[in-house]
Protein backbone atom coordinates (compact mmCIF):
# COMPACT_ATOMS: atom_id res chain seq x y z
CA UNK A 1 0.00 0.00 0.00
CA UNK A 2 1.34 3.24 -0.54
CA UNK A 3 2.09 6.14 1.35
CA UNK A 4 -0.91 8.49 0.24
CA UNK A 5 -3.25 5.96 0.67
CA UNK A 6 -2.00 4.88 4.16
CA UNK A 7 -1.76 8.69 5.08
CA UNK A 8 -5.70 8.70 3.88
CA UNK A 9 -6.74 6.05 5.71
CA UNK A 10 -4.90 7.62 8.82
CA UNK A 11 -7.39 10.34 8.29
CA UNK A 12 -10.41 8.85 8.10
CA UNK A 13 -9.33 6.45 11.02
CA UNK A 14 -9.29 9.90 13.26
CA UNK A 15 -12.29 11.48 11.69
CA UNK A 16 -14.19 8.47 12.66
CA UNK A 17 -12.46 8.25 16.36
CA UNK A 18 -14.23 11.86 16.21
CA UNK A 19 -17.95 10.55 15.54
CA UNK A 20 -19.85 10.88 19.11
CA UNK A 21 -21.71 7.05 18.07
CA UNK A 22 -17.53 5.67 17.31
CA UNK A 23 -16.59 7.22 20.60
CA UNK A 24 -19.48 6.32 22.80
CA UNK A 25 -18.92 2.52 21.70
CA UNK A 26 -15.38 2.85 22.47
CA UNK A 27 -16.08 4.66 26.28
CA UNK A 28 -18.51 1.77 26.73
CA UNK A 29 -16.15 -1.34 25.54
CA UNK A 30 -13.63 0.46 27.75
CA UNK A 31 -15.77 0.60 30.98
CA UNK A 32 -17.18 -3.20 30.35
CA UNK A 33 -13.42 -4.59 29.81
CA UNK A 34 -12.21 -2.74 33.21
CA UNK A 35 -15.11 -3.77 35.12
CA UNK A 36 -14.28 -6.22 37.50
CA UNK A 37 -18.12 -7.46 38.26
CA UNK A 38 -18.61 -8.23 34.51
CA UNK A 39 -15.44 -10.03 34.29
CA UNK A 40 -16.15 -12.26 37.71
CA UNK A 41 -19.23 -13.01 36.12
CA UNK A 42 -18.16 -13.87 32.81
CA UNK A 43 -15.47 -16.37 34.23
CA UNK A 44 -18.24 -17.49 36.42
CA UNK A 45 -20.44 -18.92 33.66
CA UNK A 46 -17.27 -20.12 31.99
CA UNK A 47 -16.26 -22.07 34.97
CA UNK A 48 -19.81 -23.76 35.10
CA UNK A 49 -20.32 -24.75 30.94
CA UNK A 50 -17.01 -26.95 31.39
CA UNK A 51 -18.26 -28.41 34.56
CA UNK A 52 -20.66 -31.20 34.74
CA UNK A 53 -23.25 -29.23 37.27
CA UNK A 54 -25.32 -29.87 39.59
CA UNK A 55 -28.82 -28.50 40.06
CA UNK A 56 -27.52 -25.40 42.02
CA UNK A 57 -24.50 -24.52 40.06
CA UNK A 58 -27.26 -24.80 36.94
CA UNK A 59 -29.25 -22.19 39.13
CA UNK A 60 -26.25 -20.18 39.77
CA UNK A 61 -25.25 -20.48 35.71
CA UNK A 62 -28.65 -18.79 34.77
CA UNK A 63 -28.40 -15.93 37.48
CA UNK A 64 -25.45 -14.83 36.68
CA UNK A 65 -26.41 -15.41 32.22
CA UNK A 66 -29.46 -13.36 33.79
CA UNK A 67 -27.19 -10.66 35.65
CA UNK A 68 -25.41 -10.18 31.98
CA UNK A 69 -28.14 -10.56 29.97
CA UNK A 70 -30.09 -7.62 31.68
CA UNK A 71 -26.51 -5.30 32.54
CA UNK A 72 -27.34 -2.02 31.42
CA UNK A 73 -23.88 -1.20 30.46
CA UNK A 74 -23.97 -4.36 28.38
CA UNK A 75 -27.44 -3.37 27.08
CA UNK A 76 -26.58 -0.20 25.99
CA UNK A 77 -22.81 -1.43 24.20
CA UNK A 78 -24.91 -4.16 22.28
CA UNK A 79 -27.28 -1.29 21.17
CA UNK A 80 -24.77 0.75 20.07
CA UNK A 81 -22.45 -2.07 18.72
CA UNK A 82 -24.91 -2.45 15.87
CA UNK A 83 -24.91 1.22 15.12
CA UNK A 84 -21.51 0.94 14.93
CA UNK A 85 -21.33 -2.12 12.59
CA UNK A 86 -24.22 -0.44 10.80
CA UNK A 87 -21.83 2.53 9.74
CA UNK A 88 -18.98 0.04 9.21
CA UNK A 89 -21.27 -1.60 6.96
CA UNK A 90 -21.99 1.83 4.92
CA UNK A 91 -18.00 2.65 4.63
CA UNK A 92 -17.33 -0.52 2.90
CA UNK A 93 -20.17 -0.37 0.48
CA UNK A 94 -19.40 3.23 -0.29
CA UNK A 95 -15.48 1.93 -0.56
CA UNK A 96 -16.85 -1.01 -2.78
CA UNK A 97 -18.65 1.56 -5.21
CA UNK A 98 -15.69 4.04 -5.44
CA UNK A 99 -13.60 0.52 -6.73
CA UNK A 100 -15.99 -0.12 -9.31
CA UNK A 101 -15.32 2.81 -11.13
CA UNK A 102 -11.87 1.45 -11.93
Amino acid sequence: MNDVIRSDLKVIRELLQKEELVKEYLSLKSQIDSSKEIRNIQNKMKFYKKCNMTDEEKHEYFEAKKALDNDPLLLNFLETKIEVDHLKKEIKEILKLWFMQF
